[in-house]
């Protein structure tokens, strides 16, 4: 099993929703960690990931011996002959051959966070956090819906998360460079894209690492 790492770095504000809110001021807020930090989920970097292999095998400039399953066909069912998209991150047939842990904010990033958090424990807004507004739109008349202002919780731009990807299957030196890449194809993270929010600065970059027991 190899451990590695990774970056992410924004240029915008970045919002990943906890799936709830403060009645009445805050919609929706951003997801944190055990200890109340920011962070973003595994999965939705991992999802985030895929979608980038997943458009780089589409557009067959990759090489020869990367595959991806017929557009008939959602995911592989045989792990013997998965293709490297089912293989790579996995399918309900199929055990990924990565594992990506939670974002968490960079180190020198969180003992700054703790700080400012510790000079104001406001148990409704926070001080690492800010409110943006937004309004509902409604699709059939694409106009503004009345009467639905709403506040959304993000993290501020310039923010830097960390995190590691545990390589849980041997792959090949191709897989290993079809990975980089797809990674460093990933430009923006998070709820509110149509906004400019989660825009990331030369995509998510990966450091493979050391092989462990």
């Amino acid at each position: 099993m190899e451990t590695w790492t990774y970056n992410l770095t924004f240029k915008t504000s970045v919002s990943v929703f906890a799936g709830h809110g403060v009645a009445g001021l805050v919609d929706r807020r951003i997801f944190r960690n055990s200890r109340g930090l920011p962070s973003i989920p595994g999965s939705t970097v991992k999802g985030r990931w895929r979608y980038s292999a997943l458009r780089l095998l589409s557009s067959r400039t990759t090489s020869s011996s990367l595959s991806l399953h017929s557009s008939n066909k959602p995911f592989c069912k045989e792990p013997d002959r998965a293709c490297t998209l089912c293989k790579l991150f996995g399918s309900p047939a199929i055990r990924a051959a990565i594992w990506v842990g939670q974002a968490e904010l960079e180190s020198t990033l969180r003992h700054e966070v703790k700080s400012l958090v510790s000079t104001n424990r406001n148990p409704v807004i926070s001080e690492d956090a800010e409110l943006r507004p937004g309004i509902a739109l409604s699709r059939k008349r694409r106009a503004p819906v009345p009467n639905h202002l709403f506040y959304d919780e993000a993290a501020p731009a310039g923010v830097v998360f960390t995190g590691t990807i545990r390589v849980i299957n041997p792959l090949t030196k191709e897989e290993k460079q079809f990975l980089i890449g797809a990674a460093k194809l990933m430009d923006r993270i998070g709820a509110r894209k149509t906004v400019g929010r989660g825009i990331l600065e030369g995509g998510m970059i990966v450091q493979p690492g050391r092989a462990t027991l």
